[in-house]
């Protein structure tokens, strides 16, 4: 039986049918729940992998619970059937049949998002379907399955930690779900670098595809200019075949201090975003003072990524923005850094022209600890006093950061906007820390910032 795809599917299947011939590790795990002599469909992922996964096909079973992972191809299934099956409520696996459609409402519904929010965190684009059915709670008793599972062989401590293991990274929701993600399939890899005058360029397209529809887009950044921009096609790349993958070389003469911002796309579908360098002649002066005690922004980087924080913790993700913003060239005052101030803003940040960009920090969502109504009270605050003072002529921007990411706000973007404040999430923080390689630019960055005011919410960003 052939079913006719909804315009999400359709969209989804469109966005990857020139990679498909790479996707030659179609991966799906599953957790389900025994109900009546049938196992319901609890959480599902499909990942089309243009490599092996890190995890191995394996199954799990105790009590009411079966969990399991495995190859499609095990089961003689191509993607396009696979997804048929899911939508006529019925897979076939390994383990026996998994029912995806039950309940009072058992129709499905999907979502197709082109730029997956965990892709900018790594700059690269993952095109992601989720696919979302029945309500389990009149099924699924999360403290019962958890005690459950503690008595099993092996033991897990919890469903989640369940779902983990067998590769389901979001298993929160209490409806039945599946998402599927498509592997990117053309990146520059991290040894690609710039050696005296002569920039090495690397690069890696997954197998069975062709060559010479990938292509490496390049701005040369010299000296805080742009000097050139040009595309290098794939057949100018000397290619060899290693571990299952295409791995492509070339170099190209360029000035000491060129800062490459390099993109690598197949069939005109942009995949990657980087930046190549010379390790040892990094433009950004700032950046270089701070890597002299944090290698590489390691430390800085794993305090932007703590979520949910209080305390202490909270106060160390203010400090990793100061130091961010101070690398971007912003004179940071770090106000929210002790009991004397901690009923300020926590970051006052001043352009060389002397505009000022008023920040609160959060590890959680916009409404937590009311951050959203105190920046705007704050800011008011700062504008009377400024303007007291005869201090009329600068700018000031509230600008409220959380390490969220952008669908996890967006509710609240809205409402921020309608009341002027920026909001920065995890997408804009991860450009920012990539961009700190290039000269500082705070004024062009405060202005960027202003303008995303009358942007999309896709669109607002930073960096």
């Amino acid at each position: 039986m052939t079913i006719e795809f909804d315009r999400d599917t359709k969209k989804f299947l469109e966005s990857i049918s020139a990679f498909e011939p790479a996707y030659s590790f179609q991966t799906f795990g599953f957790v389900a729940i025994e109900v009546d002599r049938q196992y319901l469909l609890v959480r599902g992922e499909l990942s089309l992998g243009v490599v092996p996964s890190r995890l191995p096909p394996k199954k799990f079973k105790h009590s009411s619970i079966i969990a399991g992972r495995f190859l499609l191809g095990e089961c003689n299934l191509s993607l396009a059937p696979f997804l048929e099956s899911i939508f006529e409520g019925e897979i076939k696996t390994p383990f026996g049949k998994i029912v995806t459609k039950f309940g009072d409402r058992p129709d499905l519904s999907t979502f197709f998002q082109p730029y997956h929010y965990t892709g900018p965190q790594k700059n690269m684009r993952v095109n992601h379907l989720s696919i979302s059915g029945s309500n389990l709670s009149q099924y699924k008793n999360n403290l019962h399955i958890d005690w459950n599972l503690r008595a099993a062989n092996p033991p897990y401590s919890s469903l989640q930690d369940l779902l983990l293991d067998f590769g389901i990274i979001d298993g929160s929701s209490s409806i039945s779900a599946i998402d599927v993600y498509g592997d990117n399939v053309a990146f520059v890899r991290q040894d690609s670098k710039v050696h005296n005058d002569v920039a090495i360029l690397n690069v890696v397209l997954a197998n069975n595809l062709n060559t010479s529809l990938m292509a490496l887009g390049l701005i040369k950044h010299v000296n805080g200019n742009v000097e050139e921009r040009c595309c290098i096609s794939g057949n100018e790349f000397e290619w060899k075949e290693c571990n299952g993958m295409l791995i492509g070389a070339k170099q190209i003469p360029v000035k000491r201090s060129t800062v490459l911002e390099v993109f690598a796309s197949y069939a005109e579908i942009a995949q990657t975003h980087s930046f190549i360098f010379d390790p040892d002649a990094v433009p950004n002066t700032r950046r270089v003072a701070y890597e002299a005690f944090d290698p590489q922004l390691e430390g800085m980087k794993e305090l932007l990524q703590q979520t949910n924080k209080r305390g202490q913790n909270a106060r160390d993700f203010e400090s990793s923005v100061a130091w961010l913003l101070w690398m971007h060239g912003f004179n940071v005052a770090h106000l929210g850094a002790t009991g004397l101030t901690q009923d300020a803003v926590d970051l006052i940040c001043e352009t060389p022209n002397g505009n000022l960009a008023v920040v609160e920090c959060t590890t959680g969502i916009l409404k937590s600890e009311s951050k959203l109504s105190l920046l705007i009270e704050r800011t008011e605050k700062l504008s009377k006093h400024l303007e007291g003072s005869g201090n009329i002529n600068r700018r000031i921007l509230p600008i409220l950061i959380t390490n969220k990411n952008r669908d996890a706000v967006k509710a609240d973007l809205e409402p921020a906007r309608q009341h002027g404040v920026v909001v920065l999430t995890c997408e804009d923080i991860e450009r920012l820390v990539q961009n700190t390689i290039l000269l500082p630019r705070p004024n062009d960055l405060f202005r960027e910032a202003e303008e995303s005011l009358t942007q999309s919410d896709h669109d607002q960003g930073l960096g």
